[in-house]
């Protein structure tokens, strides 16, 4: 008798679904993934990468006899050797001897470092032979710092992987002061300085908390930070030493050592170049380029000074030469687009990838200019500070409820030196 392969597929792929409901049995294969009686089995000859992000990474199955049709082929990721389910893949694309998938996010997600491939297709009886991939999770939560009544103001991290955020009440905006979070995210109050006063270039007098808008590391025990927009301050963990008194509106909204130890700092109109000798300033200079206004984030990068600011028609990143005397060269625009609304910070992967954080999440931006949003359906959130260390993206964020602490992002790359320590 004739077997009709098209019913047997789609026998087993019924039987399949009925089989996958309990996901929290034992890893019992639902139905016989041998041969059922059919020809044209596909066959999986290598799955590239062997490690992705659920949710985010795409797969490329590579083989043969597969559907060229999208619809008369499937793609089943079976977790349940860890506890998990199994879930049906999107097909991106298909080809006779190439699948490209991406494994739904799900919650819980899907994750573990041998996850089985399975595929069939409409026209043959047979699963693929079973390959396996491993699957991490894109975004943590990092340092417990969502709890109610805690805000991050700023935050920066030293080289050993330690963030520094200045933490105030949401209750009533009274700084709490600089919490250090290690890489396995243990906590300690690290800063909690009695408020001091400061007198500005007019003559007023000003009393500052401990309530940081933007910091960078200056060494082992030393941190950078910008109190209520007015100065930079040197900050040991018990004193505070006014390195740089920047006046009445002159907005310090971001900061970056260079390869030289000079610090600058942007904000407003303003760009500032602050060098040290011995824990003093030699010199405050306002290096700000013609043209550039709303400055809301800089980097140092590849022997040049990156500055992001908000314009009419959305952000755009302005590229300056540093000289070995730490003078700007001319801007020029190195990037801009109009879907990048309200830029507040950036920074590059060791590769020369700029990333842009901005009101709805993180936009990327290839060398060759070509840009689209990070992790979309993931990264939802307004991003406003970022601090690399190895493979993760640590983004200081602002979400729709008003929490504002600090996600954990794996980019699965690296990202470029911090200068500072």
């Amino acid at each position: 008798m004739k077997t009709n392969r098209f019913t047997l597929g789609f026998l087993a792929l019924a039987l399949a679904l009925v089989g996958f409901t309990s996901c929290g049995d034992e890893p019992t294969d639902p139905v016989d993934w041998q041969s059922i009686d059919g020809g044209s089995t596909p066959t999986i000859s290598a799955i590239t990468p062997s490690l992705g992000l659920v949710g985010i990474s795409e797969f490329t199955i590579s083989g043969a006899n597969f559907n060229t049709d999208s619809a008369g082929t499937w793609a089943w990721i079976d977790g349940r050797n860890h506890g998990l389910g199994v879930q049906e893949a999107k097909i991106v694309s298909a080809s006779a001897t190439e699948l490209v998938i991406q494994v739904p996010y799900t919650d819980p997600p899907l994750i573990g470092d041998s996850i089985i491939v399975r595929v069939m297709t409409a026209d043959a009886a047979d699963f693929a032979e079973e390959h396996v991939i491993a699957l991490e999770e894109p975004m943590f939560e990092f340092g417990g710092l969502s709890l109610e009544g805690e805000i991050v103001k700023s935050m920066t991290m030293d080289d050993g992987g330690n963030i520094y955020a200045a933490i105030t009440s949401k209750i009533n905006n009274a700084a709490v002061g600089i919490t250090k979070i290690a890489p396995n995210e243990d906590r300690e109050m690290v800063w909690s300085p009695p408020e001091f006063d400061l007198t500005l270039p007019n003559g007023n007098t000003v009393t500052l908390p401990n309530s940081p808008n933007a910091m960078a590391p200056a060494g082992a025990d030393k941190i950078i930070n910008d109190y209520k927009k007015q100065s930079i301050v040197m900050s040991v963990p018990d004193t505070a030493q006014i390195v740089l008194q920047t006046g009445v509106g002159k907005n310090v909204a971001s900061m970056d050592f260079d390869d030289q130890g000079r610090l600058w700092t942007g904000g407003g109109s303003d760009i500032y170049r602050v060098d040290f000798a011995a824990d003093t300033v030699q010199a405050a200079t306002d290096m700000s380029p013609s043209g550039v206004s709303d400055i809301a984030g800089v980097r140092f990068y590849d022997g040049k000074l990156y500055a992001v600011a908000a314009d009419g028609d959305g952000a755009k990143v302005y590229e300056m030469t540093v000289d070995g005397s730490g003078n700007l060269g001319a801007a020029s625009e190195y990037f801009s687009s109009a879907e990048v609304e309200d830029p507040n910070c950036i920074t590059f992967s060791a590769d020369g990838e700029l990333f842009i954080g901005y009101k709805e999440g993180v936009y990327r931006v290839h060398t060759d200019k070509s840009a689209e949003k990070l992790y979309p359906g993931v990264v939802e959130f307004e991003a406003r500070q970022f601090e690399w260390h190895d493979t993760f993206l640590y983004i200081a964020y602002t979400d729709d409820d008003g929490v504002q602490a600090i996600k954990k992002v794996q980019m699965l790359e690296a990202g470029t030196p911090r200068y500072g320590f």
